[in-house]
């Protein structure tokens, strides 16, 4: 994750990075710099969270 968010940077240095984490998976985006920007909601059945990370992390 941290490689994919390195080349975001670099590609895309003034853009934030979104997106669906499994709800069980919020502490670990959390910790990457992702802050929750929805409430939890189902997706194929299982709980997901949308998250956003801002440019330039």
């Amino acid at each position: 994750m941290r490689a994919a968010l390195d080349i975001c940077a670099r590609l895309f240095p003034t853009e934030p990075v979104a997106l669906s984490a499994q709800s069980h998976l919020v502490p670990f985006y959390r910790a990457l710099g992702f802050v929750p920007t929805s409430d939890e909601y189902l997706d194929a059945g299982v709980p997901h969270v949308d998250m956003r990370r801002a440019a330039g992390g």
